[in-house]
Formats: C-alpha cells, structure tokens, sequence
C-alpha cells in the first residue's frame, strides 16, 4: 500500500488521466489468513467507546426529558409554519414536514416544488439549520 497519497491522485499528486487513477491506493494482493474475508474493514477504536459515552449521555438525559424537550421543539415549528400559512404533510414529537402554501399533496409531485424545497433547503443548511429537501417538502428533525 502506497501511503501519503490521497485516493485519487497520483504519485506527484494530480487527477488521473480521464477520471481514471494513476496508482491504486490500496493492496490488491489477498491478505493471508481470514482477514481476507474481512472486506477491508476494520475495527475502528473510536467507534464503541463512541457508542458507549452516547448512551451513557441519553441515559443521564433520560429518554423521557428528550422526548419531552424535541416535542416542545416540534410543537414551536409547527405553530409557527401553521401561522405562516405553510401546510404540515408529515408531523410527529420529533419530526416535522413542511409544504409551502401553494403546494398540495398533489403539485408535489411538480418539478418548481421539488426545486423549492432542495433549493430552500440549501439556503437553510447555508445557515446552519439541519433541514432535507424531500418530495417538495421540507424535513427537520429534532
């Protein structure tokens, strides 16, 4: 395995002709033994120390105090985007849907919704709000 150079460039560091890559920057002799059948993974030490300290953390929170805080987050949206005329395809206590007030369940289907929602979604992520274009809708989740 070449190391030092990033996936896609070459040995002096510039894109393959084509799209194509002028080296591999992986093996590709079998590993001996079962790790061959391993398929390139590895166990990441990070990850379940990770696991660990995010249930420990939920479990300090209790469930019930975030279920009741992303409701109270869900409930300020929604009032909100019923006052603004938005309708409200899809709402549960942590997921809300947002349609814009022009947009029935049946112009969803109509390219300009789907280019509002992906385009206001953007503009929104631009912003810093975690927020998916889906069918010309808005998602959030909290």
């Amino acid at each position: 395995m070449r190391r030092g150079v990033a996936p896609g460039r070459g040995a002096n560091g510039g894109e393959g002709q084509g799209g194509e890559f002028k080296s591999m920057p992986y093996d590709e002799e079998f590993a001996p033994g079962a790790i061959r059948f391993d398929s390139g993974g590895r166990p990441n030490p990070i990850l379940l120390p990770m696991v660990a300290e995010g249930l420990r953390q939920i479990l300090e929170w209790t469930p019930e105090a975030i279920h009741a805080h992303s409701q109270a987050l869900c409930a300020r949206l929604n009032a909100w985007a019923r006052h603004e005329g938005f309708s409200l395809p899809r709402q549960t206590n942590h997921f809300t849907g947002l349609r814009r007030p022009t947009n029935s369940a049946e112009a969803s289907s109509a390219p300009a919704e789907h280019q509002w929602a992906e385009q206001t979604a953007w503009a929104l992520k631009a912003q810093g709000v975690l927020v998916a274009g889906r069918f010309g809708a808005l998602t959030r989740t909290h």
